[in-house]
């Protein structure tokens, strides 16, 4: 069994992952066009730590840097040169189109190491959060990522429980925003009002 608690290096790699994910991600905004793209893979990368438990600093490294490649110019050679093979490799794992064809993108994810399957669970965490126009999706995309992390890892186990938790409140979430649609549509037609939505 891997170990995701590890001691301390002399020179941690998290904290240049941040600044490397910072810099490559810079001008890149969510899709509010207000916050930041980085504030994502950081809270992707709190929730390895604080929810997941996981300590390891290269699955750190990884969860923070786990949309450089798809998202920005970054080359894996360049990442690799930069952060080491170990990351690069989880990196490559959770970018779609790297590993092989984009449509295979979940059949790939389902083999890959465990550390790439925890992150990829934080990653659909998060998303989880997200606007109501994509929740439909997101859902979608967790339930996936449950299906493929079903190593006897306790780690894995956390992460599975607490996303399970999220997909049904964000289903909740979903469905309560839908009836309260419904009703305002309701009350528009009966009093004859526009919504201005």
């Amino acid at each position: 069994m891997i170990s995701y608690h590890t001691t301390a290096s002399p020179s941690p790699l998290w904290p240049e992952a941040f600044a490397l994910a910072a810099r490559a991600h810079a001008g890149q905004f969510q899709k509010d066009q207000s916050t930041p793209y980085i504030a994502h893979p950081c809270r992707v990368a709190m929730l390895v730590t604080r929810d997941f438990k996981c300590n390891d600093d290269a699955v750190i490294a990884a969860a923070v840097l786990h949309d450089v490649l798809e998202k920005t110019a970054l080359t894996p050679e360049e990442l690799r040169e930069l952060v080491g093979e170990k990351v690069t490799e989880w990196v490559e794992w959770l970018s779609k189109g790297a590993m092989g064809p984009e449509a295979d993108y979940w059949t790939l994810l389902a083999s890959s190491p465990r550390e790439a399957k925890l992150i990829k669970l934080a990653d659909c965490l998060d998303h989880l959060g997200g606007h109501l126009d994509e929740l439909d999706r997101r859902i979608e995309s967790a339930k996936k990522a449950l299906s493929i992390a079903t190593d006897d890892d306790p780690y894995l186990a956390q992460a599975r429980a607490k996303l399970s938790q999220a997909i049904t409140r964000a289903e909740a979430r979903k469905t309560s925003a839908e009836s309260i649609g419904n009703l305002e549509h309701e009350n528009d037609h009966s009093t004859g009002s526009v919504s201005r939505g």
